[in-house]
């Protein structure tokens, strides 16, 4: 029986450091300010910003298993143009530090988000659609060029067909 819970033990372990299955968990995930509100994010914007352009990638210090980057980036609609708002480090277990912002990009000036064709989002309130599982009974989903809105549609969820449909 103990070596049942040895093996048992040291399997999880193996598990656990081995992939990255904790580490690619985005419990904390990045935002998006849409019409005032704040929103998840689905995906991870500023990846395809800082393949771009790796120099500019901060230098994550702590590792925490709440967001896959190390990071909370939040974008911001503006007058139908999508900025980066915020780009704050996690430090410790989920704990979201100090905005470092201005020192990715000192000039002060607002930066673009213009490497992104499509945003989506999830809004409206939580549905269960079996035990257990929950989702968010709408969606929006923004298609964007050169940082724009250029179409935007909602979906909301069918609970007879169990699928979304655009509104």
């Amino acid at each position: 029986m103990n070596s049942i819970k040895l093996c048992f033990l040291v399997l999880s372990f193996t598990f656990i450091l081995g992939t990255n299955t904790l580490a690619s968990s985005n419990i904390i995930p990045d935002r998006i300010i849409y019409d005032g509100n704040s929103y998840p994010l689905s995906g991870l914007p500023m990846e395809k910003y800082f393949a771009k352009f790796p120099n500019k990638r901060p230098k994550i210090e702590s590792f925490s298993t709440a967001t896959q980057t190390g990071y909370v980036a939040t974008l911001e609609f503006v007058e139908n143009e999508l900025f980066l708002k915020d780009f704050q480090l996690v430090v410790g277990f989920g704990t979201i530090g100090k905005s470092i912002l201005s020192e990715l990009f000192p000039d002060d000036k607002k930066l673009k988000v213009d490497w992104l064709d499509q945003v989506i989002f999830n809004i409206g309130k939580g549905v269960q659609i079996e035990k257990g599982v929950f989702i968010n009974d709408k969606k929006i989903v923004i298609d964007l060029i050169d940082g724009k809105i250029s179409k935007l549609k909602e979906f909301v969820y069918n609970s007879k067909t169990k699928e979304f449909v655009e509104k």
